[in-house]
């Protein structure tokens, strides 16, 4: 894995190894997020490097996997700036469509976490998704991200015997299941 906290997908570009990993056609699949405001802060440079890197995994005969990220918590002081829509919604919604447009351009898969969260946070509003920063995950924000890219991945459902982190009371874990599951349907 090759990540690098904060950085831009242009910074995995330029300056990580990540050309020359997927180059050297390892992978059946590659999977690429920018930074969490990335697609909205710079549109355009998102949209390039995520096309470089999804015709790079292609050239390598893998997947390109494109890792939807979510909007910040309600009430964040992000949603005074212009580029953020102003709410979680209108911030989510751009998010998508970025990600949606570079996944469709290089036919590579979206794993819609940023969509799963947002339907936990609607349906499930006990349901602590942001840490207390209101930008990172908690576990159990982390473990529907974990299902949201199984059920992508493999066409299948979450086992119901599937491990559950500590901290993650059961009956959160089976509404966390049961979003991931229809979203990737």
């Amino acid at each position: 894995m090759i990540a690098v906290g904060g950085a831009s997908l242009a910074d995995h570009w330029n300056g990580s190894s990540a050309q020359a990993a997927i180059a050297s056609g390892a992978f059946s699949h590659v999977v690429f997020q920018g930074y969490s405001v990335e697609p909205l802060t710079q549109p355009a440079v998102f949209e390039d490097y995520a096309l470089r890197f999804g015709g790079a995994a292609t050239d390598a005969g893998a997947v390109p996997v494109y890792f939807e990220t979510w909007a910040r918590v309600a009430g964040d002081a992000v949603y005074n700036q212009p580029w953020s829509g102003g709410s979680p919604a209108a911030m989510q919604n751009g998010i998508f469509a970025e990600y949606k447009k570079a996944a469709a351009t290089c036919k590579g898969l979206l794993v819609k976490v940023g969509e799963a969260w947002r339907i936990t946070l609607r349906d499930h509003p006990s349901i602590v998704l942001h840490d207390t920063d209101g930008s990172h995950p908690t576990a159990a924000g982390t473990l529907l991200a974990v299902y949201t890219f199984y059920t992508t991945l493999t066409k299948h459902d979450v086992p119901k015997t599937a491990a559950v982190p500590l901290g993650v009371p059961p009956a959160e874990a089976s509404a966390l299941r049961d979003v991931a599951d229809a979203i990737a349907r």
